[in-house]
């Protein structure tokens, strides 16, 4: 989720990735809405939701971008390990 990085460096001013997206994400929107799923994927990730792991694959896979639909199918065709993946996350001490 490469986008989700390249959004993010809009902090670091420096090198002006940031910016250089948020111009070229202006003009696409399933830019936009890619950045915007992969951040929610970190999200739910990171939070260790199980119900938002399952409400973010229903979105993606239902996105229209196909890179990010496959990625939810294959979630979903393995739906058990991913729930648990992210349950084992939950039960981790952080």
């Amino acid at each position: 989720m490469w986008l989700s990085w390249l959004a993010d460096q809009q902090s670091t001013s420096q090198n002006g990735w940031g910016s250089l997206f948020e111009r070229v994400a202006i003009n696409c929107s399933s830019i936009r809405w890619t950045r915007d799923l992969a951040r929610d994927f970190r999200e739910v990730i990171s939070s260790k939701d199980r119900d938002g792991m399952l409400n973010w694959m229903w979105t993606a896979a239902h996105s229209g971008i196909g890179p990010v639909v496959r990625f939810a199918y294959g979630l979903k065709q393995d739906l058990d390990a991913a729930v648990a993946a992210v349950d084992a996350l939950e039960q981790r001490p952080d």
